[in-house]
C-alpha cells in the first residue's frame, strides 16, 4: 500500500494541495503573529508614553507650578496676613530690633510645611545682616543648611528648579554641624520679587524632598512593579519610585538624547524614555515596566490564532481532498490513453500504479525524438547549406553568427564518428563555437562561427591531434583545411568548397596537416613533367637503386614544385599507368596489371609504386616459375600465420595488389587446388594436432584452428577423417572431451 502511495499521482496531489495550505496557513499565521507583536510592541509604546507624559504634567505643571506659585505669594498670607510686610521690613531694617519678627516668621514656615507634605524647607535669606531664616533663626547664613548654597552668590541658580543636595536642617540644629544628606529640588526667588543684580536684597529658597515628591507620583504606578525615574538635563537622577540598577541607568543615558520617545526592550523588562524636550525644565522621564504585564495579552493572541490556523487547515485537507479528485480524473483519462499507447512498456522503478512514472517516460522519449529530429534536421540543414542547396523554405535552425569559417577534416585508419565525438570533447574545453558536420564516410565539417586567426587556428590543430589520441598507428592520421571567412550562412558552401581544396593538400605531408585555403590558392594550374622516356628506360634496361633515384627525385619535385594537387594526383596515375604496363609485359602473358593504391601521403604512395617498378625490374631478371613459386611462398606464409582469422580473397588482394583471378591461378597451376580448399585443409590439420595434443573443449580447438562454428568443424573434420573430433581423440588417448 505505502508502495503505490509513493508512486500515486492522486496522492502526489492530495500532498501537494496539503503542502499548499499548510504553506498558505504558515504564512498567514506568521504575517498575524509578527502583526500581533507589532501591535502589542506599539501599545506598549504609547502607554508607556502616555503614563511618562501624565507623570510629567502632574510633577511640573501641576506639583511644581503649584509649589512656585503658593509660595510666592499666597501660602505665607494664608496663615498671617502680615507675614508679607513683615518679611518686607526683615529686607529692609534687618535683624536689629527684629526679633520678634523673626520669631513669627519661623512659626509661620512651621505651620506652612505642614500643609504642604512635600515641601523639605522654605528658607530666607536677608542681606543685610547676613541671616537665614527657615524653621529656625540662623544669625550666620553659612551655619545654616543653605550655607553652602550662599557662599557663592554668583553661582546660585535663579528663577528654575534644579536638584542638589543639603543637609537636614533638623540634625544641623541638634548637633550643630551638617545632618545626614538629603536630594531635594530647589527654586530660588529674588527678594524682592525679580530683583536682578545689585538690586538682589536677598532670597526665598523653596527645597523639595524628592523622595516625597516620588512617592506621591508612585501612587499612580501600576501594581506590577512598575518604576520611574526622573534624570537632569546632564543625566542626574532627580527620583525614583524603586531603585534601578545602573544597568538601566545608563541606558537611559545612552538613549535620553533625540527628540522622539524610546522603548527598549531588555532582559524581559520594557524601558519607555520620554525625551527631555518635552519638559519645561529640560529633565528626562523613564518608566521600566516587566514585559510579562503585556505578555499574557500577547499569549493569548496567539493561541487564538493558532487555533484559527489549525481550523483553516483542516478545512483546507477537506477541501484539499475534494479538490485533487477533480484534478486527478483527468489525469488518470491522460494516463489511460498514455499506458493504452504504451502497452506492456516497463518503467524503471516503478510498477504499474505509477502514473507519474509513465507519463514521465512518455515525455522523456518524446523530447529525445525531438531531440533527435532537431540534431538530423540541422545537421542536413548544414550538409545542404554546405553544398549550395537552398533549404526549401525550412525555418534555419542552425545558429546565427556574424562570421561563419568552414573546416574540412579527412580521417584515415579512424571511424569518423568517433573522432567526432572525440573532437567534440576536446574543442568543448576551448572558447571556440564550431558546429559538426559529417560529410561522408571519412570526412567531417568543423563550421566556426567566427574567424579564425593565427591562435585560434593553433589551438584548433592541437585539438585535432589530441582527439586521435598519443597512441595512434601509423595509418591513423588526419587531412584538414581551412577555408575563407563568409558573411552570410549562404555563402557558405564557398568556404566549404576551399576548405576541401585545402585539406587535399595535406597528401604532401608526411604526419597530420591543417593547411588553410590562403596558403594554397595561389599553386600553379600546370602539371609537373613525368620524364617518361627516362621511366621507360630504367624499367627496361636499369637497376633498382636507379629507378629509386628516380622515384625521389620526382616527389621532391612534386612535394617543393608549388603544382596544384590535381596536378600531383594526375602525374601519379600516369606513374601507375607506366608502372603497370612495364610490370604486365615482364609478367607475361595471363599477368594481371598491380591495383594502384593512393596511400594517405606522397611519400607513401612513391614507395608503394616504386614497389612495382622494382619489382617488374625483378620479374624481367626471373624465370616464370620462379617467380610463381615466390609469390605464392608469400601468400602462404601470411595465410599459415593467419589462418585463425576470418581470411578472404579480399585480403590477399589488398595485401598483395594481385587481382583474384591471379591469385587463384597460382593456388590452380602450383598447388592444384583452390584457395578454398587450401585453406580448410591447413585448418583441420591444425585441429587434428591440437585434439592430439591438447585437452581443449572441440569448441575451443575449432576456434584456435578458425572455424567460428563447431557444428561446421565437426561435419568438415569427419569428411576428411571419417571420424568426429571426438572418436579421433579417443583413437589417441584417453583424455576425455567436453562440448560445452
Amino acid at each position: 500500500m505505502i508502495e503505490k502511495l509513493k508512486g500515486s499521482y492522486f496522492a502526489k496531489l492530495v500532498l501537494s494541495h496539503l503542502a499548499l495550505t499548510l504553506a498558505l496557513v504558515t504564512i498567514g499565521g506568521g504575517l498575524l503573529l509578527n502583526k500581533t507583536a507589532a501591535l502589542m510592541t506599539e501599545e506598549m509604546r504609547e502607554s508607556g508614553v502616555n503614563q511618562l507624559v501624565q507623570f510629567k504634567e502632574r510633577l511640573e505643571r501641576e506639583e511644581l507650578e503649584k509649589y512656585n506659585a503658593l509660595l510666592l505669594g499666597k501660602a505665607l498670607s494664608t496663615i498671617r496676613v502680615d507675614a508679607e510686610n513683615e518679611i518686607q521690613q526683615l529686607l529692609d531694617g534687618g535683624a536689629t530690633n527684629n526679633y520678634y519678627r523673626i520669631n513669627r516668621l519661623t512659626q509661620d514656615l512651621k505651620t506652612l510645611s505642614l500643609s504642604l507634605p512635600s515641601l523639605q524647607n522654605l528658607s530666607f535669606y536677608f542681606g543685610r545682616d547676613h541671616f537665614v531664616v527657615d524653621h529656625y533663626f540662623y544669625a550666620d547664613a553659612s551655619q545654616s543648611p543653605q550655607g553652602k548654597l550662599l557662599a557663592d552668590p554668583s553661582g546660585i541658580p535663579l528663577h528654575r528648579w534644579f536638584l542638589r543636595s543639603m543637609p537636614d536642617p533638623e540634625g544641623a540644629i541638634v548637633s550643630g554641624q551638617a545632618g545626614r544628606q538629603t536630594q531635594v529640588l530647589s527654586y530660588v526667588h529674588t527678594l524682592p520679587y525679580m530683583a536682578q543684580r545689585d538690586k538682589i536684597e536677598g532670597y526665598m529658597i523653596i527645597d523639595l524632598d524628592t523622595e516625597r515628591m516620588m512617592a506621591a507620583l508612585s501612587e499612580h504606578l501600576g501594581a506590577n512593579g512598575e518604576r520611574l525615574a526622573i534624570l537632569d538635563a546632564e543625566g542626574g537622577v532627580i527620583g525614583s519610585s524603586a531603585p534601578w540598577d545602573e544597568a538601566m541607568l545608563a541606558l537611559v543615558r545612552e538613549h535620553r538624547s533625540g527628540a522622539q520617545d524610546r522603548m527598549i526592550k531588555q532582559s524581559g523588562q520594557v524601558l519607555s524614555i520620554l525625551p527631555g524636550g518635552t519638559s519645561i525644565f529640560g529633565w528626562n522621564y523613564a518608566l521600566l515596566r516587566p514585559q510579562h504585564s503585556v505578555w499574557l495579552g500577547t499569549q493569548e493572541m496567539k493561541r487564538e490564532i493558532w487555533l484559527a490556523a489549525l481550523g483553516v487547515l483542516l478545512l483546507g485537507a477537506l477541501l484539499s481532498l475534494i479538490g485533487s479528485r477533480g484534478c486527478y480524473r483527468t489525469f488518470r483519462y491522460v494516463s489511460q490513453r498514455i499506458r493504452a499507447a504504451a502497452g506492456q512498456l516497463k518503467v524503471a522503478g516503478a510498477g504499474w500504479h505509477n502514473d507519474v512514472g509513465w507519463i514521465d517516460q512518455a515525455l522523456g522519449s518524446l523530447d529525445q525524438q525531438r531531440e533527435r529530429y532537431l540534431s538530423d534536421q540541422r545537421e542536413r540543414q548544414w550538409r545542404r547549406l554546405a553544398e549550395g542547396a537552398d533549404c526549401g523554405g525550412e525555418e534555419l535552425l542552425v545558429p546565427d553568427s556574424t562570421v561563419y569559417t568552414a573546416v574540412c577534416v579527412r580521417v584515415h585508419g579512424i571511424d569518423v564518428h568517433a573522432y567526432r565525438e572525440q573532437l567534440a570533447a576536446a574543442l568543448a574545453e576551448e572558447a571556440l563555437r564550431c558546429e559538426h558536420v559529417t560529410l561522408g564516410a571519412q570526412e567531417l565539417l568543423l563550421v566556426c562561427l567566427g574567424r579564425l586567426d593565427q591562435a585560434a587556428t593553433t589551438r584548433l590543430r592541437r585539438r585535432l591531434d589530441e582527439a586521435i589520441g598519443s597512441g595512434k598507428a601509423d595509418a591513423e592520421r588526419y587531412d584538414a583545411g581551412v577555408g575563407s571567412a563568409v558573411e552570410t550562412i549562404f555563402d557558405l558552401h564557398q568556404s566549404v568548397a576551399e576548405a576541401q581544396l585545402a585539406s587535399r593538400y595535406g597528401f604532401l605531408c608526411e604526419d597530420n596537416a591543417c593547411m588553410s585555403y590562403e596558403a594554397i590558392e595561389h599553386r600553379e594550374g600546370h602539371y609537373p613533367e613525368l620524364a617518361a622516356e627516362r621511366l621507360e628506360t630504367l624499367l627496361r634496361t636499369g637497376e633498382t637503386t636507379e629507378l629509386a633515384a628516380y622515384m625521389g627525385e620526382l616527389e621532391r619535385e612534386l612535394h617543393s614544385g608549388g603544382y596544384a594537387i590535381e596536378g600531383i594526383e594526375l602525374t601519379l596515375m600516369q606513374l601507375h599507368l607506366h608502372l603497370s604496363r612495364t610490370s604486365m609485359m615482364a609478367g607475361g602473358k595471363g599477368s594481371e596489371p598491380p591495383a594502384y593504391r593512393r596511400s594517405v601521403s606522397l611519400r607513401r604512395t612513391i614507395e608503394g609504386l616504386a614497389a612495382i617498378g622494382a619489382e617488374a625490374i625483378n620479374r624481367r631478371c626471373e624465370p616464370r616459375s620462379d617467380r610463381y613459386a615466390r609469390i605464392l611462398g608469400g601468400i602462404r606464409d601470411y595465410v599459415d600465420a593467419h589462418m585463425h582469422e576470418d581470411l578472404s580473397l579480399d585480403q590477399l588482394v589488398e595485401l598483395t595488389s594481385y587481382s583474384k583471378q591471379y591469385i587463384c591461378k597460382l593456388f590452380k597451376e602450383e598447388l592444384q587446388t583452390t584457395f578454398v580448399d587450401y585453406l580448410t585443409t591447413l585448418r583441420l590439420e591444425q585441429a587434428a594436432r591440437l585434439l592430439r595434443d591438447t585437452e581443449e573443449t572441440v569448441a575451443r580447438v575449432a576456434e584456435r584452428s578458425g572455424f567460428r562454428s563447431a557444428q561446421y568443424f565437426s561435419n568438415k573434420f569427419k569428411t576428411r577423417y571419417g571420424v568426429t573430433p571426438g572418436q579421433y581423440r579417443k583413437a589417441y588417448g584417453d583424455v576425455q572431451i567436453s562440448y560445452s
